[in-house]
């Protein structure tokens, strides 16, 4: 017989999770050494004029009079905080690359050094949350979106946009991507963190830098009340 003898074991349960002080400083070091390992953003002609053309739409529908302070999220090398900012905007950004920091905020930008799943910000504090290429890099996504919807005024706004899977570029494969999600994986996941998607776009890209085609879903939401 290959087992001769159960054993019983008795499992004590309570009410509470308790995580030892080695745990946390464990899980602290490792999304410092995230920030780390992560690459400086490059400039690409392709991906500033769509965000040119995102935030072009987006100051339409939400102008600055009235939706002024933008959060950045993995603000790159400062991209969209500079269209931002010259639509009126009061933009901020973060970013966990210490050379991007530095990049930033070499340009005069009001910049973070922040991990996304952890913002160091008050309930409530900003108008619109700008997330396009960043959220796939979230080892717990979930959390992340529940930390934007914390930041995210009631009638605020949250813009994300992620690379499909499975497309020539396989982004499913990039290291530095953790959460390359299909559309209803992240559909499901946005309207269970609290928002109400207002509009699921559709990105086919041509990349002429890359000679190959890529995909993206961009979502629009609002925060529920």
């Amino acid at each position: 017989m290959i087992f001769n003898k159960i054993v019983i074991y008795k499992v004590t349960t309570n009410n509470s999770l308790n995580l030892s002080f080695k745990s946390v400083k464990r899980f602290i070091n490792f999304i410092s050494n995230a920030g780390i390992e992560t690459e400086v953003e490059n400039f690409s002609q392709i991906h500033t004029s769509l965000s040119t053309e995102i935030i072009e739409q987006i100051y339409v529908q939400f102008p600055p009079e009235s939706y002024p302070k933008i959060l950045d999220v993995g603000c790159g090398s400062g991209v969209a905080l500079e269209i931002y900012k010259a639509k009126g905007y009061a933009p901020t950004g973060i970013t966990i690359n210490a050379e991007e920091y530095k990049i930033c905020e070499e340009k005069g930008f009001n910049v973070f050094l922040m991990d996304q799943s952890f913002l160091d910000f008050e309930d409530e504090n900003f108008n619109i949350i700008w997330a396009r290429h960043v959220i796939e890099h979230s080892m717990m996504p979930y959390y992340t979106l529940i930390e934007f919807k914390r930041v995210l005024k009631t009638d605020g706004m949250l813009y994300i946009e992620v690379p499909a899977p499975d497309t020539i570029f396989n982004h499913q494969n990039n290291p530095f991507h953790f959460s390359t999600l299909t559309k209803s994986a992240w559909t499901s996941l946005i309207k269970r963190a609290g928002f109400n998607i207002i509009d699921i776009l559709e990105i086919p890209l041509v990349s002429t830098e890359t000679d190959g085609e890529d995909f993206y879903w961009a979502f629009l939401c609002a925060k529920k009340t």
